[in-house]
């Protein structure tokens, strides 16, 4: 047997992170919380000063974080306000829609359509099970 043969073949840098990124999408859950028992011993232990001295740093980080993201920031938030504004619009056509469909009808009237668009609604779906619902 050769020394070649004996010594265990040498990991690439290459390999030794795509193992590391592997190891650590398998094991994210634990390694997070072994993160957090890490930063939680090392809050315990630190002064009043350190701990001052991490806050405005967090908050140096942060107002870096938004300045530097300012324009996806403020899109995200006028997206969130869209997003409410068509629910609350949605909400009121809809209830707008429904007293205007039940306008002139009795409660049984009310009730035979219910029942008449349940039974449609049941046999599209059987009819087309793969209708994409709204």
């Amino acid at each position: 047997m050769s020394d070649a043969a004996a010594k265990p073949a040498r990991k690439t840098p290459a390999k030794k992170l795509k193992a590391r990124r592997e190891y650590y999408a398998r094991n994210l859950e634990r390694e997070r919380e072994k993160s957090r028992e890490r930063a939680r011993q090392k809050r315990s232990s630190e002064t009043a000063e350190e701990a001052n001295i991490r806050r405005a740093r967090h908050r140096e980080a942060a107002s870096r974080y938004r300045h530097a993201n300012k324009n996806v920031l403020r899109i995200a938030s006028w997206q969130r306000r869209q997003n409410i504004k068509v629910q609350k619009m949605r909400q009121r056509d809809q209830a707008e829609y429904d007293a205007w469909m039940n306008e002139g009808y009795t409660e049984e009237q009310r009730e035979q359509r219910e029942k008449d668009r349940a039974e449609i609604d049941a046999w599209m779906d059987e009819e087309y099970p793969d209708a994409e619902e709204e």
